[in-house]
């Protein structure tokens, strides 16, 4: 048949069938060079056209049409698919090439397994003897002879290569650019010489609709399999190749999706075994998933600097696959090891080339600060590490993981990725971290949990770590009872201090038995219970047990060591809510003075001291005392500790309170407005801390004379504040505080009774009935019964209040004292 005549329509292999393989025009590279002499050709009959020549894989059973990204342009010569091995490459344009072909609308469709130089020259040489009807005796002449076909004629041709794996193959095998033909390439690479060829488009995994229209698909007529699908879509990570392996699996075992997972993740097989065997795998797959990368990993080894990407691998394998840091990489404990498996000394610079390798034929990519691993080929390359070797490279990572992780921690991007990859090191290598004890990074990992906001959950994962240190090290190791200190202090921040120092005093008891009182551990535990004594109201036990500590660390520490300075440091904040608060001041200016001389002036110590004393000030009977200490402070927190450090946005939650007690309600709001703004950037919506600022917020609201919008900030903030912390913790018991208050001072007392009863059932359950709170509460329903008009109800409120403020406050406390004034002036009242 001869060709069509040169004055025909030209139809370019453009129309709507392609419209699933989108936005692609580049101009393809032409060849370099003369036209080869043809030796020893052999004439034979041409063939008959339409023509297509090699043959195309089978399509996939349940085979989804996808849309790539983009949208189709038109005369596209040259059209890269490029990918992860699994995501379906070569099926995709084995489904455009047919429909193409189907639909009439080439004359030559030629599919090429590229796999190497030869075998492309080879299916070139072939198509040439059909297509001119001269068979050359050197292959190599065949395939100029058949490129230069492609350049002259007007038939409308398709040329696919699938599944090139080195771009440099393909040096002068690229047919030239043309309006009535087009190359669709295959291939794992993601190199620029593939690009300067023509318009490279990532072939990503399924989408999840995708995966899910998949799945349902292959197990049509059982149904019931699909329980648990969108687990099992979302732990394969969308990928086509392990979904359509999975699904065979499962449909010969007649195993659900959620059965199926649970062999998955048994991390102790592997990935092999819960994948088909070699001669069950579906649509003609040559390689179980387990298998697919591995000649990913030979060519990413082959590239400078070679065998380094093995090694990097290996270390991304045991991480988070929703991002790895690129610098965790380049950390001391990474660069070491790296270079004794290449062996020799490994800089920076090839650490980044070795990343630059994997991101080229699609093992990982490159996203910014982050490198990204299909968890599959985590899996697969896990599986690949020697057992003996694998202790190493988890700590390894560790290492590298805890040598990231910021002294001062904030709720970043940089702290949620870290805590994400040690969860996924912990779970992949869990047993590996407690060589001689629990690694630091698990240590680390939790506490951020506690420091980001997220308190509950640190105090159950440190319950956990002590379930696993406890197994592992048995109870009385040190690091067991660290975890438990650690549970401790999350469980009172959780809002349990009670609970917390029940916790303490029992850790006490053992860190004493096993460590001896005097061990500086015993030391710290006894300091944390006295914290937590008095975070949970009681006051003068905190006040009796820093005393008894700073005489011990005073013995055996020395009265200038840190530790013993902290002490008394917490111990002058404590007296200040007792009745010898009139001697704080004298105690303040003493260790004060002890401070500047140990720790200078801008030690945090010393600048933290100077706020409590500050804060003490402010709830003296002169509170406008303390503002130009603040306003002295804060530019030196800010100037020393930087303006997103805790203590200095602890000091300027303190100005901004001390504000308002001196009088300007105003001024106190407009001041917690501008550290709401700080708490969100710094720390989250969900902070703690970011939801005490809205609540005080709406506290100085009201007492700047709207109660009004404060009510509806707080009818705004209780829900959060119940999702976030729960009903018991002592932020939402005080948001119910204001609430009430503020419903008082809208208008309706009566309504303000009935909420702070309700409210004292609440704390007395949690706190119990000696919280100052509690008492505190107790005196607020009797001004407000009083505000109602029933006044003897009120006197006798306080009658009751009073001996139990007198045993638990103390006679001389001014609260005390505050009660038995009202009592008397009360009494005058009813005459």
């Amino acid at each position: 048949m001869t060709e069509p005549r040169q004055d025909s329509p030209r139809i370019g292999v453009v129309n709507s069938v392609m419209g699933e393989v989108s936005g692609l025009l580049v101009q393809a590279g032409r060849i370099e060079g003369g036209v080869h002499q043809h030796h020893h050709a052999a004439a034979r009959a041409t063939v008959s056209f339409p023509h297509r020549a090699g043959p195309l894989p089978l399509r996939a059973a349940s085979f989804q049409r996808r849309a790539l990204s983009g949208s189709l342009a038109p005369l596209v010569d040259t059209i890269v698919l490029s990918g992860m091995g699994g995501t379906g490459k070569t099926q995709l344009a084995a489904e455009y090439a047919e429909r193409a072909w189907t639909a009439g609308e080439v004359d030559l469709l030629v599919w090429v397994s590229a796999g190497t130089r030869d075998a492309v020259i080879s299916g070139y040489a072939r198509v040439a003897a059909d297509v001119t009807g001269v068979e050359d005796a050197r292959p190599d002449d065949g395939a100029r002879r058949f490129l230069d076909w492609l350049a002259s004629t007007s038939m409308r041709w398709l040329v696919v290569l699938d599944d090139v794996r080195i771009p440099a193959d393909l040096v002068e095998l690229w047919p030239a650019s043309s309006t009535t033909g087009q190359v669709v390439v295959t291939t794992r690479r993601r190199d620029a010489a593939l690009q300067t060829q023509g318009r490279v488009v990532e072939v990503e995994p399924f989408t999840s609709a995708e995966a899910e229209a998949y799945l349902a698909s292959v197990v049509e007529g059982r149904r019931h399999l699909l329980d648990g699908g969108i687990d099992l879509i979302t732990a394969l990570g969308c990928l086509p190749l392990a979904l359509a392996q999975a699904a065979t699996y499962m449909l010969d075992r007649e195993l659900s999706c959620t059965a199926y997972m649970k062999r998955l993740a048994d991390h102790r097989v592997r990935l092999a075994t819960v994948l088909p065997e070699r001669e069950a795998l579906p649509d003609a797959h040559q390689a179980t998933v387990a298998a697919t990368w591995s000649l990913s990993i030979e060519l990413a080894d082959r590239l400078a600097p070679a065998g380094l990407a093995s090694p990097l691998l290996d270390v991304a394998a045991l991480l988070s696959p929703d991002g790895i840091p690129v610098d965790l990489f380049s950390t001391p404990s990474v660069v070491s090891y790296l270079g004794e498996q290449a062996g020799w000394a490994v800089n920076g610079q090839d650490v980044q080339d070795g990343l630059r390798c994997l991101h080229r034929v699609s093992l990982a990519v490159l996203d910014g600060p982050v490198v990204r691993v299909h968890g599959l080929v985590q899996r697969a390359a896990r599986d690949d590490v020697a057992p003996d070797k694998l202790p190493t490279l988890a700590r390894v990572a560790a290492d590298g993981l805890l040598h990231l992780w910021p002294d001062l921690v904030r709720n970043s991007p940089l702290t949620q990725v870290l805590r994400a990859n040690a969860d996924s090191l912990a779970t992949n290598c869990d047993d590996h971290l407690w060589h001689d004890g629990a690694h630091e990074v698990l240590f680390r990992a939790a506490s951020s949990l506690g420091a980001t906001g997220m308190v509950t959950s640190a105090v159950s994962r440190f319950r956990l770590l002590h379930s696993a240190a406890n197994h592992r090290l048995g109870p009385d190791h040190a690091d067991t009872l660290a975890t438990r200190s650690e549970a401790a202090h999350w469980q009172g921040e959780a809002g349990d201090s009670t609970g917390a120092v029940r916790a303490l005093t029992e850790l006490l008891s053992d860190r004493t038995r096993v460590l001896g009182p005097d061990h500086p551990d015993a030391l710290t535990t006894r300091n944390d219970l006295a914290h937590w004594q008095a975070r949970a109201g009681n006051v003068h036990d905190a006040i009796r047990t820093a005393q008894e500590l700073v005489l011990d660390q005073t013995r055996l520490l020395g009265a200038d060591a840190h530790a013993t300075l902290v002490t008394r440091a917490n111990l002058t904040t404590w007296l200040r809510h007792t009745d010898q608060a009139t001697h704080v001041p004298d105690t303040f200016d003493d260790l004060l003075d002890d401070l500047l001389r140990v720790l200078g002036a801008d030690h945090e110590l010393t600048l933290k001291t100077q706020a409590n004393h500050a804060i003490t000030l402010a709830e003296s009977d002169d509170p406008s005392l303390a503002i130009p200490l603040f306003d002295e402070l804060l530019p030196n927190l800010v100037r020393v500790l930087g303006p997103d450090h805790p203590t200095a946005l602890d000091g300027q939650l303190a100005a901004a309170a001390a504000r308002g007690q001196a009088g300007d309600p105003a001024g106190a709001a407009a001041g917690f407005e501008d550290l709401l703004a700080d708490h969100l950037r710094v720390l989250g919506p969900d902070h703690p801390k970011t939801l005490m600022t809205r609540h005080n917020i709406a506290h100085w609201t009201a007492e700047a004379g709207d109660p009004a919008e404060a009510t509806q900030a707080l009818d705004y903030l209780l829900p959060d504040m119940l999702r976030v912390l729960g009903a018991d913790h002592p932020y939402t018991l005080a948001s119910r505080y204001a609430l009430a208050t503020v419903r008082g001072q809208a208008g309706d007392p009566n309504g303000a009774i009935a909420a702070f009863e309700e409210l004292l059932h609440d704390q007395k359950r949690v706190f119990g009935a000696d919280h100052p709170q509690t008492l505190d509460i107790r005196g607020t329903i009797a001004l407000w019964r009083k505000e109602t008009g029933d006044l003897p109800g009120a006197i006798a409120t306080l009658e009751t209040l009073q001996p139990d403020q007198q045993r638990v406050l103390g006679p001389e406390h001014p609260t005390t004292l505050i009660t038995r004034e009202a009592i008397d002036m009360w009494r005058a009242l009813l005459g």
